[in-house]
Formats: C-alpha cells, structure tokens, sequence
C-alpha cells in the first residue's frame, strides 16, 4: 500500500504512514460477484494473493503448483496404497483359503496313514496267523507221515501174523487129522483139542500117528473120536 501524500511504501494494515506520520486510508478494492459453479484459475489467485503479500505473482504461481503437484501425488500414493492394501488382503484371503486346504488336506493324509497302519496291522496279523497255518501243517504231514509208516509196519505185522495163523491152522488141521496124542503109560489117543487132554496136568503125551497108534493097539478116546 502507498502513502498518498509522500509516496512511501506503507505495510499493509498500518494506520499511519512510517515516513511522514499521515493518516492512511485503505483503498477498498471493488468486489467480484462470482457466478455459480466458477472456479478462480491459480494464476488469478496468485496475482490476488501477491497484492496482499507483496510476494511475486510467478512465486505463488509455482507455490501453488508444486502444492497441487503435492496433492496429486498424496492422492496416487493413497490411491496406490489403498490399492495395496486390497491386494494384501486378497493375498491374506488368498492364504487363509490355502491354509484351510492345506489342513484339510494334512487331515486326509493322516486318515490314509491311520488307515494304512491298520491294514499293515491287519496284514502283520494274517502273516503270523499264516506261519501258524503253515506250521500246523507241517506238524500235522510229519504226524500223518508217522502214521503211514506205522501203519505199513502194522500191515507188515499183520501179514506176517497172518501167514504164522495159516501155517498154525496148517499144522492144527494136520494134528487133527493125522495125530493120536497118548498120555503115556495109556492105552487111548486123542486128537489134537480133545478136551480130556485139557483136563490133564503135569503128565507127559506122546504122539503117533494115527495108522501107527491104531497098529500099537492103542484105542480112540471115545471123547474127540
């Protein structure tokens, strides 16, 4: 602001002049009717702002620049970190769902291994059941094996038995026939079986032939003949 009587350069807001002591009157500029919806360019502002400052005009100009250059660049990096932001927290949905996976998944692999230690124990258990098996089996071929052998003795003993029964009935059937046992120091002879004969202890026989016995003399017992 200007002194009108001396000229001097008055700070705004002073009353008086610092050079000759005269009452200052401030100039009242006119007033600008804004219309509606109108926005003052920053150059305008800035001019308007260097008069009630006395900064230049080109410094609020690039005050004001690097002001709106300042907010733009506030607004991209908000912009960029809330963008982020989202990002991170699809990436945390992202892993909370491969967490939820993973578990469920660790889940059935210990079920497969539970179920796989019961059919290995199901499998160790038939094993030794089959061992049994087995062992049985060869306890019970060596016992039939053993009873085959005494099985074929017994018939070898049985075969012989009866061979020794024939040539006993042989030679019973022969005695029967052909033999006259006499009691020595008697006059009868029996045959073989003649139940006076069963009757007689502790005596001596002698035995003949049945033509022979009958040429002695001697006489049938009446009891077997």
């Amino acid at each position: 602001m200007v002194c009108k009587k001396c000229g001097a350069e008055v700070p705004e807001g002073s009353a008086f002049c610092v050079s000759c002591g005269a009452k200052v009157e401030e100039e009242k500029e006119p007033k600008i009717v804004k219309s509606a919806g109108t926005i003052e360019q920053p150059s305008v502002r800035a001019e308007k702002q260097s008069k009630k400052t006395g900064v230049p005009a080109a410094v609020l100009i690039i005050i004001a620049v690097i002001a709106i250059a300042l907010l733009g660049l506030n607004y991209f990096q908000f912009s960029k970190a809330k963008t982020l932001e989202q990002e991170y927290q699809s990436v945390l949905a992202n892993l909370d769902e491969s967490t939820a996976k993973q578990q469920s998944l660790e889940g059935e692999v210990a079920e497969a291994k539970n179920a796989f230690s019961e059919k290995e124990a199901e499998v160790e258990k038939l094993q030794k059941e089959n061992e049994g098996y087995k062992k049985t089996l060869k306890d019970n071929e060596e016992t039939i094996e053993r009873l085959n052998d005494s099985v074929t003795k017994l018939n070898l003993e049985l075969d012989k038995a009866f061979d020794q029964n024939s040539n006993n009935h042989a030679e019973i059937s022969f005695y029967e026939k052909h033999a006259g046992i006499v009691k020595t120091g008697d006059i009868y002879y029996h045959k073989y079986g003649c139940p006076v004969l069963g009757s007689m202890n502790n005596v001596s026989f002698q035995i003949y032939n049945t033509k022979q016995a009958q040429a002695l003399g001697l006489i049938p017992c009446a009891s077997c003949h």
